[in-house]
């Protein structure tokens, strides 16, 4: 999008007067912004048009010919709302099919961008887009105004592994979480054990993977539980408690709490998953959980990655005697439930952990891991075909599916995909 600004005397308006409607007949016009300018010995008015590439449509933008004068809405609205726009067309899609109707009889075009530029959120504020009445707004406007609220909050939906939401703090907010975390950083992390991984530095999701190989080849029996929706069910008292037990300072007690009450998946619990100090909150408020196990002399060994948690033991009999006890701990203790009963399997049936499926003498992709690298393969390789990429955007697509497969004895697997559905010729 482009812009033009032209200044008109308000004493003397007639020459710029000419000029700007010279400039709005001749242009693709989207928007026209003015302001009045009251300067004592020469007011005038600031003009500033926004228009996209492109010759003004001849004749009356009407019936057929306002069809074919197509707005570019990539280049009228900012990266950030198009982005909320190109959300809208994917809802305004849905429901179309759901009523099969044209598109358009849901809402145009121009109906989604000014949801976007005008903030929208309610049935109320969709009442006021040109030539839309209750009946449509009945009909249509709940998915749209549930959209519109999830994007001014930040939400993004994700199935990756799991349906999810993901909640991005708006930009001041990141500002003060990070200097939050610069600060009791350190403390929490202090407290935890060497075997909890996640927000650690050095102990990312692979070094979690190798920890766990190393228990797998030296004990022969393991136990691996998994907190049922456990960012939304984290309960504030307990959470705040724990976390002042940590905390001298008054003011960052106060600070740590105020962000924490600043969000609810159901009342009085939840943390915010995509906030940083949500990570490192969830994170210690586990610790205790590390602790308890550690302290059961049948237990060999633990690795935890936020939740999910495994252990190993010498036996059946002790596994199942430990895992009993954190059955016990968690809902008393935590205000947590467990995702099911909990696994008991021995170390060389294999352990699925963090996207891979751990032996004592190799690492295989997960099951996920498998559909992701076909997905990304169908993915590019239709989009080559179809023309819109070339071939070595091709080559550049394939490189980050392959990345799905690194650090994996993942060869064989690759040469029965290949042979399976063979690349095409580029």
């Amino acid at each position: 999008m482009k812009y033009e600004f032209i200044s008109i005397p308000a004493l003397d308006p007639a020459k710029a007067q000419g000029r700007l409607n010279q400039f709005v007949a001749q242009h693709r016009v989207v928007q026209v912004d003015r302001h009045f300018t009251a300067h004592a010995s020469a007011p005038f008015w600031a003009v500033c048009i926004s228009y996209v590439e492109g010759d003004a449509p001849a004749g009356p933008t009407s019936g057929a010919s306002a069809r074919r004068a197509k707005v570019d809405y990539r280049e009228v609205l900012s990266p950030e709302d198009f982005v909320v726009f190109v959300k809208l067309r994917e809802v305004r899609k849905a429901e179309a099919a759901k009523a099969g109707v044209p598109l358009y009889s849901v809402f145009n075009n121009e109906h989604l961008a000014e949801m976007v530029r005008q903030r929208m959120g309610s049935k109320a504020d969709l009442g006021s887009l040109a030539n839309v009445g209750e009946a449509r707004l009945d009909k249509y406007a709940e998915p749209f105004v549930q959209a519109l609220q999830a994007a001014w909050r930040g939400e993004e939906k994700t199935r990756d592994p799991k349906p999810r939401v993901i909640h991005a703090p708006i930009f001041e907010d990141r500002v003060a979480h990070h200097a939050l975390i610069a600060v009791i950083g350190p403390a929490l992390d202090a407290a935890l054990i060497d075997d909890t991984f996640a927000c650690r530095v050095g102990k990312g999701s692979l070094a979690a993977v190798h920890r766990a190989q190393h228990f797998v080849r030296r004990h022969d029996w393991y136990v691996k539980i998994d907190i049922r929706k456990y960012f939304a069910s984290l309960p504030h008292e307990r959470l705040i408690s724990a976390l002042h037990r940590k905390l001298a300072d008054a003011g960052t007690r106060q600070l740590v709490e105020h962000t924490i009450r600043g969000f609810e998946a159901t009342p009085g619990h939840g943390l915010p998953i995509g906030a940083l100090t949500s990570q490192h909150f969830a994170n210690y408020y586990l610790g205790q959980l590390d602790r308890i196990i550690f302290e059961q002399p049948e237990v060999r060994g633990l690795v935890r990655y936020m939740d999910d948690v495994i252990w190993w033991c010498g036996s059946r009999a002790a596994a199942q005697q430990t895992l009993q006890q954190v059955r016990d701990f968690v809902p008393a203790e935590l205000g947590l439930t467990l995702k099911g009963p909990g696994f008991v399997q021995r170390s060389r049936a294999g352990l699925s952990f963090l996207g891979f499926r751990i032996y004592p003498g190799t690492l295989k992709l997960s099951r996920r891991r498998k559909r992701r690298y076909r997905a990304a393969r169908r993915k590019w390789e239709s989009l080559y075909l179809m023309g819109h990429i070339t071939s070595l955007e091709l080559q550049q697509s394939y490189e980050a599916a392959l990345a799905t497969t690194a650090h994996a004895d993942a060869l064989g697997f690759r040469r029965a995909d290949l042979k399976l559905r063979p690349a095409p010729d580029a």
